[in-house]
This record gives C-alpha cells, sequence and structure tokens, in this order.
C-alpha cells in the first residue's frame, strides 16, 4: 500500500507540471545522463515500482525503466539537477508510449533496479543505473537499446527504425483527411510556418512596442520573397499572427503555442518532434537553416 501512494504521487506530481499546452516541443537543453539518482516523489507516470521486473517478449514491446528512488540529497545541488533531469525523461517517456501503444507496440513503464527480458527462449539482464532504459524487442530479430534520448521524438524515431523500417502506422484514430480536418495549417511536406504573435507582445514592456512592429512587416515580406523558391523545392512557407495555431498532420491535429513574439515552427510528416526557431532571421541565414534541416531530414528518412 505504501508503494502504491507513493507511485500516485509522483503521478499527480508530474501531472501538474507538465500540462499539454505547453506544446510539442521543450527545452532541447535536456542532459542525457544524470548525475544522482532519482529522488524520492519524482516517478515517471504510469510506473509500477518493483525491485525486478520480468518481462516476456511475445509481441512488438518497448521497456521503459527508470532506477528506483533514493532519499533526496539534503545538501540540493546535483540532486535537484537530477530530479529535474528525470522530470524531463518521463514527460517525454509517457507522451511516447501513448504514441506507440495506439500504433500496437507493448509498451511497458517501470520503476526498478533490473529488467529481465524473455526473448527467444533466453533471459537477457538489463541493470538501470543512473538513467532510464529504454529497449525495444519483437519476436523473431534481435532487441535494441537506445542509449539516451532527450525527447519524445528520438525514441518514436528509434521505434519506428526498429518496428517498421521507418514508415509509422497510423494509430487507430488516426482518421481525418485534409478536407474534413479544421485547422489553420496542413503539413504534407517540410513546412515553415513563420510567426508574430500579437498577444505576446502586448505582454512586452510598451517601449519596445516601436521597435517590435516593424519586425511583423519584415517577416511578411521575408515570407512572400521566399514562397516560390520553396515550393519549387518542395517546402511549404507560410505565416501566422496567433499566438496559438492548430496543425493537421499524419491523421491528427495539434495545438502549436509560440514560445516567443517572433520565430519559425518548423515540421515536416517524418519530423515526430518539430521544432522552434526564435527569433527573426536575415533571409540568407534562415535559407541557410532550411537547407540544414531538409539534408537532415533525408539522411534520416529511409531510403
Amino acid at each position: 500500500m505504501r508503494t502504491t501512494t507513493i507511485v500516485f504521487a509522483g503521478i499527480a506530481l508530474l501531472a501538474c507540471r507538465r500540462p499539454d499546452e505547453q506544446g510539442p516541443l521543450r527545452s532541447q537543453q535536456v542532459a542525457t545522463t544524470a548525475t544522482a539518482p532519482l529522488a524520492a516523489g519524482t516517478l515517471p507516470p504510469q510506473a509500477s515500482d518493483t525491485g525486478s521486473n520480468r518481462v516476456t517478449i511475445t509481441s512488438p514491446t518497448i521497456i521503459v525503466a527508470f532506477p528506483r528512488p533514493s532519499p533526496t540529497d539534503s545538501s540540493g545541488g546535483s540532486s535537484q539537477e537530477a530530479s529535474e533531469a528525470y522530470d524531463d525523461w518521463s514527460y517525454y517517456a509517457d507522451k511516447a508510449l501513448r504514441f506507440l501503444k495506439a500504433r500496437g507496440v507493448h509498451t511497458v513503464f517501470l520503476l526498478t533496479d533490473t529488467v529481465r527480458v524473455i526473448e527467444h527462449g533466453q533471459e537477457i539482464i538489463l541493470p538501470v543505473s543512473n538513467g532510464p532504459l529504454v529497449y525495444f524487442a519483437r519476436q523473431g530479430r534481435p532487441g535494441r537499446e537506445l542509449p539516451g534520448y532527450d525527447s519524445d521524438a528520438t525514441i518514436i524515431d528509434a521505434a519506428a527504425d526498429y518496428f517498421w523500417a521507418g514508415k509509422v502506422p497510423n494509430a487507430v484514430g488516426d482518421t481525418l483527411t485534409a478536407p474534413n480536418a479544421h485547422a489553420d495549417f496542413a503539413v504534407a511536406r517540410p513546412t515553415i510556418i513563420a510567426f508574430f504573435s500579437r498577444r505576446d507582445l502586448e505582454f512586452d514592456d510598451r517601449k519596445w512596442i516601436g521597435r517590435e512592429y516593424p519586425d511583423s512587416a519584415r517577416i511578411v515580406q521575408q515570407v512572400e520573397s521566399l514562397r516560390d523558391s520553396l515550393d519549387r523545392s518542395g517546402v511549404t512557407i507560410d505565416l501566422t499572427f496567433k499566438h496559438r495555431f492548430t496543425v493537421f498532420e499524419r491523421g491528427r491535429v495539434d495545438t502549436i503555442r509560440t514560445q516567443a513574439v517572433k520565430g519559425f515552427y518548423v515540421t515536416a510528416p517524418n519530423d515526430w518532434g518539430g521544432q522552434f526557431w526564435i527569433g527573426p532571421r536575415q533571409t540568407p541565414e534562415l535559407v541557410q537553416d532550411i537547407r540544414e534541416y531538409l539534408n537532415k531530414l533525408r539522411s534520416t528518412t529511409p531510403r
């Protein structure tokens, strides 16, 4: 009973700290190794707490395991940093597991010291130490461990490569089509959405207004100057003045919350995380960033 209480307390804590409206992409400054064990009371959501867990592989499976909590270090410091890192890890893992579960992958989320995986009639022992363990397995092929992640997209990309050779199937509920989806933007290819949030601008100090508003005219001109050339290159560029807009891609509609007054939201059908480019850019710099983004997409897309 005490263990169950601790787990549910951790779930409640994370639910409060991670509202969905924060958008699909959080800070990129997330460590990939922790300097101290997970502090008590900071537990991943949906995790079962036990000293050792045995998982038998009978279908496509992803296992995410966190080490069991230790008492909080009274000196703070690295223990607090580690707690924040685990908070990020559990948030990303929960999002990725929900995504994969909707596509037929058996998901296992554990709080444990050791994972014992039974596959192909053999037992594989996987220790869980200072960071989260992510392990993919399915019948008929060797399992694969993901060494670290800093977003849910990292987990999804690795799962897509392992389970489906990079071609992710639709989820059971992904039945929307572009004509009947109510969204501001439909993403069918690499898409750059420039934004200038007038609502966010109103919260800035009034002395900045005179300098910020001319930027809106410049970003409009920039988008128009690039629209045709990018279209010929297979890229869509568009513009919004909303602080929150909707994007239809991969059979679903997501709400995107701008993270600054001005910048760019960048996404593609095979980019599961999307990303923000905060702040204005000179046109040559923007073109170079787009070129690098496209090269990265091509390098990670199976041929």
